[in-house]
């Protein structure tokens, strides 16, 4: 038996990116975009200002009211050190848009 000292939560164990997969699971985009942009110590202003968005449109992501749209997601990603593969559920994936092409 391990004393209290010894004694390990499973998170104690798992390195500084592990702990921020396991932090972001069961986490919405909204969630996930407000608590990397704090861990970076942005505003909604500053990040809305690397994006030329206003910070309105930052705050309606992170009340999960509507999301980055395709051309800025991988720039929010980037920004936020946000994987989409591991940090965000299938649901929190942006649907690929294809448009067709005009019919004769």
């Amino acid at each position: 038996m391990l004393s209290e000292s010894e004694q390990f939560s499973s998170t104690d164990l798992l390195s500084a990116s592990e702990r921020k997969t396991a932090d972001a699971q069961g986490m919405s985009l909204g969630k996930l975009i407000a608590t990397r942009r704090k861990e970076k110590k942005l505003s909604q202003r500053a990040l809305a200002k690397k994006l030329g968005l206003s910070h309105g449109a930052v705050a309606q992501w992170e009340l999960d009211e509507t999301r980055p749209d395709a051309t800025r997601f991988p720039i929010v990603c980037m920004l936020l050190d946000i994987d989409v593969a591991r940090d965000l559920s299938a649901s929190d994936q942006p649907q690929a848009q294809f448009v067709s092409e005009p019919q004769e």
